[in-house]
């Protein structure tokens, strides 16, 4: 074993050498994380914050909803006759999406219309254009000249009415309502004007429970709801319902004024969409006070959600930072993966774990070997970063997929109703012919399939098939996560009631996530064709068509069930079999 670990170091050190360098590091390698709340950070619990700050603006987060500033202007469309414009304005804080609804006085939609970021546009008061106000006092504006007089006279006779904005979503919803008013008209003009009515009590509700005006809830549950519910003394109404979304601090840094913190993380991103850098679809980066760590998360429906931190300790610096090859991989289907490194001048590394290896070579340069890398995840793994004055933890995140699938579906011909069994062995490789180039990796594929007839006829040629199949993804990945095309090289041995034949052949497959649509009904989908191009031993077969759709239901995240319908028609020179057309029904289990 010590042996077979000094010639894989030996081949890292050889392949990796020329690729890093102490003066290259940045732009060769790729970074190793200092998870936050591993070097001195804590990360306290993300918390929802609101307060009914008077009679007229509700404070949620570090966004201020101010009713008072509602618009709803209607007048006579020019050199349109019967047609009508309004005009509806409402604070930018929450709401760019949805529904606008004019209600009556009875609370019934009497119109509607849908919004988006297409139709409205962002407006600011002259007093809010101060850096300061960080667009929070923004006013969103819809325009339409729609409205039919018919709809206005109406309009004329009810007693009051409001305007209010709503949007709905899986994990959220959020309603905003105006004040009532009611429309006047005198001398022909029209107008909207406020109701006057005696001051209403305000009131603030949690989850339909009757709450101070001013609170704090601690959220430690990303599939716990928070439900809110605020009125003025002015009659406006806001209501959400939202919960938090998790969030992934991968790394700090401390700056070299230690004025501030450098944060990286996946999930939730910060309100102030204007400060955050997007590193990847997954990954962004935000700056905050060193002195007052906080930033504001989107939760459920970006309802801003405080974040704070403690620093209890001393935070790394940009400079100390480690670096592996930038032909480091992430993925896998083996247990153990060899990384080429470099540390930083005046540092050290060491392993973190019983089940890595590092080994120290010349040049700051070594070798990280991982073990026993768990399937079907990703896991995170860690080294030990050393100066003369403190130690550090890294972190590398590996991903390892399930190799191996196994399975059998039972097959039911609607024509000749015979029942067939199907057993069936997919192996995914991860360097092909063991080469490590673009080309080889996560592309290659083998399957091992048999199907037996279980009651045989005599008017039916009876097959029972063996293939073999050769697969080759178009996009690098893993089955059942990374949609993608691909091509098909089957060789298939077919017996029948007269004799056997075998044929090579060619053929397609198409794996892909299910539309939103059809989610409900799978959670994955695969379709294939082959067609096979004709041989023969006992019997010459001249050409054969196999085709299956399958849908799959996750059980497990390693079982899944599947259903589908299958096709297959084979042409012998004795005669051709019928078409098939088969209901399909089975499980797949990877490993």
């Amino acid at each position: 074993m010590v042996g077979q670990y000094r010639i894989l170091i030996l081949l890292a050190v050889l392949s990796g050498a020329l690729l890093l360098s102490s003066h290259s590091r940045g732009e060769e390698g790729i970074p190793l994380w200092f998870q936050a709340d591993k070097n001195n950070l804590q990360i306290l619990p993300q918390r929802f914050e609101y307060n009914l700050e008077d009679e007229d603006h509700v404070k949620i987060g570090d966004i201020i909803i101010d009713p008072t500033t509602f618009g709803f202007q209607v007048a006579a469309t020019p050199n349109q006759p019967g047609k009508f414009k309004a005009r509806f304005v409402w604070p930018s804080g929450l709401l760019r999406e949805g529904t606008l609804s004019i209600k009556d006085n009875t609370g019934k939609a009497i119109w509607s219309a849908a919004i988006s970021k297409k139709n409205t546009r962002l407006i600011t008061l002259e007093s809010s254009k101060s850096e300061s106000s960080l667009g929070k006092t923004k006013l969103i504006e819809f325009v339409t000249d729609q409205l039919q007089e018919a709809f206005i006279e109406d309009m004329k006779f009810f007693p009051f009415m409001s305007f209010c904005i709503g949007q709905t979503s899986q994990d959220t919803s959020i309603y905003l309502c105006s004040k009532e008013v009611f429309l006047f008209s005198q001398n022909g003009k029209i107008s909207i004007r406020s109701r006057s009515q005696a001051k209403r009590t305000a009131f603030v509700e949690i989850n339909g429970k009757s709450v101070s005006n001013q609170g704090i809830i601690f959220l430690n549950d990303e599939n716990a709801n928070i439900g809110f519910r605020a009125m003025t003394k002015s009659g406006a109404i806001l209501e959400i319902e939202t919960r938090m979304k998790p969030v992934d601090f991968k790394d700090v840094v401390i700056s070299q004024d230690k004025m501030s913190l450098t944060l990286t993380a996946s999930g939730a991103q910060p309100v102030a969409d204007e400060r955050v850098k997007i590193i990847n679809n997954e990954t962004w980066q935000f700056q905050v006070d060193a002195e007052r760590p906080i930033l504001y998360l989107k939760g459920a429906g970006d309802i801003p959600m405080r974040q704070e931190f403690y620093i209890k300790g001393e935070v790394p610096s940009e400079k100390i930072r480690p670096y592996v090859s930038k032909d480091s991989s992430n993925k896998v289907y083996q247990g153990t993966l060899l990384l080429n490194g470099v540390a930083a001048k005046g540092t050290t590394v060491t392993a973190e774990a019983k089940d890595q290896k590092v080994e120290k070579l010349e040049n700051n340069q070594f070798v990280w070997m991982l073990e026993n890398i768990p399937s079907g995840k990703t896991s995170r793994h860690y080294l030990r970063v050393n100066d003369n004055k403190s130690s550090f933890v890294v972190a590398y995140d590996v991903f390892r997929g399930y190799a191996l699938e196994t399975g059998a579906f039972g097959s039911l011909s609607l024509s000749s109703q015979q029942l067939y069994g199907t057993f069936f062995v997919n192996w995914w490789i991860e360097n092909f012919i063991g080469n490590i180039e673009s080309w080889s990796r996560f592309h290659w594929g083998l399957r091992a399939e048999q199907t037996l007839v279980f009651n045989k006829k005599n008017n039916q040629p009876n097959l029972n098939t063996s293939r073999l199949e050769l697969l080759w993804r178009a996009n690098p990945g893993f089955h059942f996560l990374d949609s993608t095309w691909g091509l098909v090289l089957p060789y298939e041995v077919i017996q029948t009631n007269a004799g056997s034949a075998s044929s090579a052949g060619i053929g397609a497959f198409f794996s892909h996530p299910p539309p939103k649509s059809l989610e409900k009904w799978m959670d994955w989908s695969d379709a294939k064709l082959v067609y096979l191009l004709g041989g023969g031993n006992d019997v010459r077969l001249n050409n054969a068509v196999i085709g299956s759709g399958l849908a799959y239901i996750r059980a497990t995240d390693q079982l899944n069930w599947n259903y589908g319908l299958g096709l297959s028609r084979y042409a012998f020179d004795t005669g051709d079999s019928p078409v098939q057309i088969q209901i399909l029904g089975g499980a797949t289990y990877r490993f």
